[in-house]
């Protein structure tokens, strides 16, 4: 009889405590003392082994492994012990037994990442597997089963897999935001073109102008969203909670999609809860949830349909629903209609493009609420619908909101101070508030405005941020450290919009802080109020 160490199997681990207690007369394996040479050395490699191994012996393929493999079993374990290979994956046989019959056949095999379905845990797994099959030899030299070293690649296959429609998205995502920018460039280039021409009447230049307005406010929509899921993404959104009145929010939201309603005709009907239902929250993130959802609705609805804003209060909740009769989703694609960079295929029914931000904006903004969203249809061209759930503000008290009774007056001209390396951009800036009134004065670099602001002692300077020769911040700095400039009020003009631009510019002393292209109405209010008097709008 053979005494080895191997028939006691001797050592630590829950597998060889297991194996000295099977009862080796009932298994496919016969008793261990009648094992040939190689198959004891096998098992013995095995079970000192840290990688996921098993051994397949005999006519019946009997199955021995080792504690590293007891884990990819899951549930099979202890069972397979000394059991059937075919038995013990039987749901995985059809793939595996060609590459068993090459091993057999004295032929090694190695697969990376083979997909396989496993049941080892009550349900049916996708699962990636590394393995090689390798002939186990008997005393005489004959195959007489196999070895196999496996490894579960699962989790960095997924990984991967997830990442590669990650990239893939970001590409997509890419392509449309070029596609969506150049879309403006055109008529704005078109009429540039335009105006540069001599002999244009004044109904021409009030098209181009218009067009040109247009299409600077879509793109400055588009890079706004690009800032907002950046700032919401990274926690920089502060909400300025107030009790707001929702008809207030819903006003708000219809007035700003009422253009794009009509323009496609598309019917919008509202119910509302009783006019004094509070929710307490940031008015105008709040504003832009609904307007996001509203626009959605109408961007994959075709001209005509229905457009449904039900609000109404549900406990301690107000639930806001926006149906559509649009061209709904798929099942697959409402898990993901919330993901970023995720947006429906184009059809033919879509004439607003996008970037497919929206909706992951409308989810964070809400959640940051304290409420949820969530999304159904019923199918492909069945409409969709979206719930927004927020909680009702404690208490139902609410000041209306004041309106002026008098009308607007002219501000009083300024003297102001335009410092801007972009020369174009500076000398429109100044002829449009020149127009207004003020008086204007522009330079082109740090230092000569800094010269030239001890001369004329401007009362508000609108300075750039990324200027050659020193920064708007540092200008900012020594324009309040001179005598001449002291009191002046002083704006930054820039296209740096983060959360820690606006901080660097308050720290070295700006009273506003202007991101381009600046919306000109919010400036003329700024100056209104330098001068002591009301905005014109």
């Amino acid at each position: 009889m053979d005494d080895s160490p191997l028939l006691h199997f001797e050592g630590d681990g829950k597998v060889r405590d297991m194996l000295r207690q099977l009862d080796w007369e009932a298994s496919a394996l016969g008793a261990p003392p009648t094992w040939p040479a190689p198959l004891k050395t096998a098992v013995d490699m095995m079970l000192n082994s840290a990688f996921p191994m098993f051994v397949a012996w005999g006519p019946d393929l009997g199955f021995l492994y080792n504690d590293a493999y007891a884990v990819i079993l899951g549930e099979k374990h202890p069972a397979a012990l000394g059991g059937r290979f075919q038995h013990i994956w039987a749901e995985i046989w059809s793939d595996i037994e060609p590459i068993i019959v090459r091993a057999l056949a004295n032929k090694s095999t190695y697969f990376e990442d083979l997909p396989l379905t496993v049941v080892r845990r009550g349900y049916p797994e996708p699962c990636f597997f590394t393995f090689s099959y390798s002939p186990l030899h008997d005393d005489a030299g004959r195959v007489g089963g196999m070895y196999c070293t496996v490894m579960e690649t699962t989790s960095r296959v997924l990984a991967e897999q997830k990442l590669r429609a990650a990239d893939q998205r970001k590409d997509d995502f890419l392509a449309m935001l070029a596609h969506e920018l150049r879309n403006p460039l055109a008529p704005i280039a078109s009429a540039a073109e335009l105006l540069s021409r001599t002999r244009l009447d004044e109904k021409v230049v009030r098209q181009s102008s218009a067009i040109i307005g247009r299409q600077v406010k879509h793109m400055t929509g588009l890079v706004d969203d690009l800032l907002d899921v950046s700032r919401v993404t990274h926690g920089l959104v502060v909400l300025s909670k107030a009790p707001v009145a929702v008809r207030t929010i819903v006003d708000e939201a219809v007035e700003q999609v009422s253009q794009l309603l009509q323009t496609r005709r598309q019917p919008l009907v509202v119910r509302l809860p009783p006019d004094d239902t509070i929710v307490l929250g940031d008015k105008r993130r709040m504003v832009q949830i609904l307007v996001n959802l509203l626009q959605n609705s109408a961007k994959y609805s075709a001209d005509e349909r229905r457009i449904d804003l039900h609000a109404e209060v549900d406990g301690e909740e107000l639930v806001i629903a926006v149906r559509d009769e649009g061209i709904g989703m798929s099942a697959e694609l409402m898990p993901h209609v919330f993901d970023l960079f995720t947006q429906a295929e184009s059809s033919s029914a879509r004439s607003l493009g996008g970037l497919g931000l929206g909706l992951s904006l409308v989810k964070q903004l809400v959640e940051l609420h304290d409420g949820k969203v969530s999304c159904s249809s019923p199918g492909l061209g069945k409409g969709s619908s979206f719930v927004v759930r927020l909680p009702l503000a404690p208490s139902p008290a609410l000041a209306r909101p004041h309106h002026a009774g008098t009308p607007p007056t002219a501000h009083a001209p300024l003297k102001v101070m335009i410092v801007d390396d972009n020369a174009d951009a500076a000398q429109m800036l100044a002829m449009l508030l020149s127009a207004d009134g003020h008086d204007v004065i522009v330079e082109y670099g740090s230092v000569s405005a800094l010269a030239r602001a001890r001369l004329e002692r401007p009362a508000v300077c609108l300075l750039d941020i990324g200027l050659p020769e020193m920064d708007g911040n540092e200008l900012a700095r020594h324009l309040l450290s001179q005598p001449e400039t002291a009191g002046a009020k002083l704006i930054a003009i820039t296209g740096y919009g983060q959360h820690e631009d606006r901080l660097r510019t308050a720290q070295a002393g700006f009273h506003h802080h202007l991101v381009k292209p600046i919306a000109i109405k919010q400036l003329a209010g700024i100056l209104s109020e330098l001068a002591g008097s009301p905005t014109v709008v």
